[in-house]
């Protein structure tokens, strides 16, 4: 099973999204009527990890449409934008909002700014927080900021640990886990991978 956050648990099985590619596929063996075809391409890795035997046809049908309804698209844009904001700027990445609303950062190191070196410093009441002003904020507004959701953080980190080694054979097949190897290496192509993105994951 792949752990990357696209495996998705349905009780006792688990799944993977469709590719559009993989609709087709999907639709065209459908449209044909061939049945053995389309079980063997659902129902068998990359797709589908469990005892095929013992699903009923609603939970086949439960299945496959957690397989076809998920937002791919709009998680894959999730996760480059996420991973482009950590590879460019990890500290406000890692930085919560509600953070920023409560201590004043230092626009030059990202950092809580200090008092005499030693206390922090609360934002001003007054003041207005980076992504009120009319120059923003790199990560958006705090009503819909730029960061990781749950399943895009796992794949980020499913790439931190593999990337070096390599994918199994079975987890190459899977066209979604190719995908987002794509988009994140070719954000790491761009601007490269700091050292800070393997401290906190």
């Amino acid at each position: 099973m792949i752990e990357d956050g696209y495996t998705f648990r349905f009780k006792d099985w688990y799944c993977r999204p469709l590719s559009d590619f993989g609709r087709e596929i999907a639709r065209g063996h459908y449209e044909s009527s061939d049945w053995a075809l389309l079980d063997t391409f659902l129902w068998s890795p990359p797709h589908f990890y469990g005892d095929e035997t013992k699903l009923s046809q609603g939970d086949k049908a439960s299945l496959f449409s957690l397989m076809v309804e998920t937002p791919v698209q709009a998680m894959q844009k999730e996760l480059h934008d996420a991973v482009r904001l950590e590879l460019t700027n990890p500290l406000l990445s890692k930085r919560s909002c509600a953070a920023c609303k409560k201590w004043w950062f230092d626009p030059d190191t990202q950092l809580i700014a200090m008092r005499g070196g030693t206390t922090p410093i609360l934002r001003p009441e007054h003041s207005v927080v980076p992504c009120d002003t009319n120059e923003g904020c790199p990560k958006g507004h705090y009503h819909n900021p730029i960061q990781f959701s749950k399943q895009n953080r796992l794949a980020w980190k499913h790439y931190l640990e593999w990337s070096s080694v390599g994918l199994t054979d079975e987890a190459k097949e899977c066209p979604i886990l190719r995908q987002n190897w794509r988009i994140i290496q070719g954000l790491v192509n761009t601007h490269g991978l700091p050292e800070l993105c393997f401290r906190i994951l």
